[in-house]
Parts: structure tokens; sequence; C-alpha cells
């Protein structure tokens, strides 16, 4: 016990660090979703194009996200995270003085094939300073970061995109990438040796016997919901924007479903720590968020009640799929577990908007695309459901 309180400081130092990183994750990843109608048009592409460029950030991703995790545990996550900022930071600025569809697309793949090491890197360093501890708590706080990044590239990156053109807007995410870079180097550090008891770093060697099929299912969860929602941030702008909504209007409409996650996801990290089920907050969240999906088109008097309804379902369940690893892991496995996650998460970012998109161009709107977000969300709620603790 007092290994724990001796690092206290550390602990909390490190989820700092992991915020931080978690931020400007969400800034390179959510940065073309902003300016897509200015890319669309300054890049001539085609809604699939350009759905095409979210679904290319999470391709690499679905290769890398497990040799991160097993690397991981291996050799630590300072390492591994370094290495995965300095790849996003690369690729972002790739992306920035892109002026056609091919180097739009390169620089989007090598900023996600890091952006989603990173994210394993970062939860792995997360499990392993709350060992035991608090965990659902950090988790929660870890993932208000995610929608903070989100809320606040959809709100300011559009007006610079306006301003001064969507290069200069991804050249901000380039800076903010950097930055990130250089503070988690600096400062980032694994757990002291001290804690080796409990943060087992791969000694035992990796295998997929010992991972069980929970993992997997949990996997299968945060793919599908991932699909709908990464859809929804991905088009949500160009929809509104559709319906008359102006800019702000329109980024602020499509930001609701990552507020909930904002101001909530601590509240269901304290409540799991308290012995909630992760997989009935999971269940909830993913059949609350299929219904507003499908009410959404529907509705459009009432944007404003359903997209704020849509992110409070959502707030309930990335806390829970991610204090799930180390909880249904060796703690060897823990960063692999991870992993997998992070593979999941990128199918459903490669199928979902581009699936979308294309739905967008054969229909000539968009009532399709939300049936689609909200039979990818019932997906999800299936393959929790069959998970047993």
């Amino acid at each position: 016990m007092s290994v724990f309180v001796n690092n206290a400081a550390s602990r909390w130092k490190m989820l700092a660090l992991s915020y931080a990183g978690i931020v400007a994750f969400a800034v390179v990843f959510q940065s073309v979703a902003p300016v897509l109608d200015l890319i669309i048009a300054g890049a001539s592409l085609t809604h699939g194009q350009a759905g095409g460029l979210m679904s290319f950030f999470a391709l690499p991703g679905i290769i890398a996200s497990l040799p991160a995790g097993i690397l991981a545990d291996r050799f630590g996550a300072r390492v591994v995270g370094t290495a995965s900022l300095l790849l996003m930071t690369a690729g972002a600025a790739l992306t920035a003085v892109g002026e056609s569809y091919l180097p739009l697309a390169a620089g989007r793949m090598i900023a996600g094939a890091g952006a989603f090491a990173l994210t394993v890197a970062l939860t792995r360093l997360i499990s392993s300073w709350f060992a035991g501890k608090e965990l659902g708590f950090a988790m929660g706080v870890f993932n208000t970061g995610m929608p903070l990044g989100t809320i606040l590239t959809l709100n300011t990156l559009g007006i610079i995109g306006r301003t001064y053109g969507w290069q200069a807007a991804l050249h901000a995410t380039t800076v903010i990438s950097l930055i990130a870079l250089v503070v988690f180097f600096v400062a980032a550090k694994d757990p002291p040796a001290s804690l080796s008891s409990v943060v087992d770093r791969g000694s035992q060697g990796f295998s997929f016997r010992r991972l069980g099929t929970g993992i997997w299912l949990a996997g299968l969860s945060w793919l599908w919901i991932n699909a709908a929602g990464i859809s929804y941030l991905t088009f949500g702008t160009d929809y509104f924007l559709s319906l008359g909504s102006s800019p702000a209007a329109a980024g602020l409409l499509t930001s609701f479903l990552m507020m909930g996650s904002l101001f909530l996801s601590p509240i269901a990290g304290y409540m799991i720590d308290r012995g909630a089920s992760q997989k009935t907050l999971i269940i909830v969240g993913s059949a609350m968020a299929s219904a507003i999906y499908l009410l959404i088109p529907g509705l459009p008097t009432y944007a404003y009640a359903l997209t704020i309804s849509l992110g409070i379902a959502a707030a309930l369940i990335p806390v829970s799929i991610f204090s799930l690893p180390p909880r249904i892991l060796p703690p060897a496995h823990v960063g692999a577990g991870f992993g997998i996650l992070s593979t999941c998460l990128n199918v459903g970012i490669l199928i979902g908007p581009c699936m979308v998109g294309i739905a967008r161009d054969m229909a000539g709107g968009y009532h399709v695309g939300f049936i689609m977000m909200a039979a990818f969300s019932l997906l999800s709620l299936a393959s929790i459901a069959l998970l047993r603790r």
C-alpha cells in the first residue's frame, strides 16, 4: 500500500501527461471534419473520398495497435508513446501541406498509425500507475480528453479554416501534436521497479490463449459504437449545414456527442470503482444512441434536445470499455488488451464513415446514413450482451 502512497504525485502527473496526449490525438483525428466541405471543394473530392480521409486514419491502426500493446507490455509505455507521438506529428504535417487526395490520404494514414499506437501506450501507462486503485476514476478523467479535444476542434477549426483556409487549420493541429510530443518525451516515465509485483511488464511473454473471449467481445462492442459515432462526427456538421444551420451552430450540434463524456465520464468511472457494471452501462448507452440516431433526421426541430441526449448516452460507454482490460486480463497482457480495443476501434472507423459517405453520395441525403448509425449501435449492444463477467 505504501508504494501507491509514495508515488501518488507521480500517478496524477502521468495522468495529466496522458490527458495532454489524448487531447492532441483528438485534435489530429477530428481535424478533417470541421473543414470537410472546404477540403471537398479545394481538393475536388467526393463525399466518399472525404469519408475515406477518416477511414484511412484508422487503417494502419488495425495493424499497429496490437503490436504497440505488446511492445508497451514489454518495454514500457514511455518508449512506445514517444515514438507514436513523433509519427502522429509527422503525418499531421504531411496532411496540412497536401493539396490533392493522395498526399492527404498518405498523411492521414501516417498520423493514424502513430495516433492509435499512442492511445494504447497512454491507456497502458494509466493502468500501470493506477493498478489496483482508482482505475475507474482515472480512466473517467482520461476519457474526458477525447471529447474536450473534439469539441475544441469542431468549434474552432471551422472558423480558422473559413478565415485563413483549411490548410491553416490543419497546420494548427500539427503544432498542438508537436507540443504534446515534446512534453511527453521530457516528463513521461513508467512505474518504478518497486511496482513490478503489481505491474508485470510482459515477463510471462505474450499468448493469445491467455486473453480469453471477453476482450474480443468488448472490442466488437467498441468497434460498432465507434462506427456509428465517428460517422456522426464526420458528417454531422455537413448534415446540419445542409439544413441551413450556421457553421457555429452545426459544429455545436455535432460536438454535443462528445460533451456528455466531458462532464459525465469521471462520474461513470467513480460508479464503476464503486461496483457499477460496465456491461450494463454499455448496453444502456448503446440502446439510447440507436434510438436517437433514428430520430435525428425525422425531428429536425428537436435537434438540440436529441444531440444533447446523444451525448449523455455516449458518455456511459468509453470509460466502461477502457476499465475492462485490467479487470478481465492478466497483468502481463493488459497492454495487448488495449491493443485489441484499438484495433477494433480502427476497424469501426474504417468502415463507418466510408459506408455512410457512400450512402450519402448514392441517396443524395443523410437519412440512410442515420439508419446505418442506429444499426451499428444495436450491434454494439448485441456484442457486449454476450460478455460473461
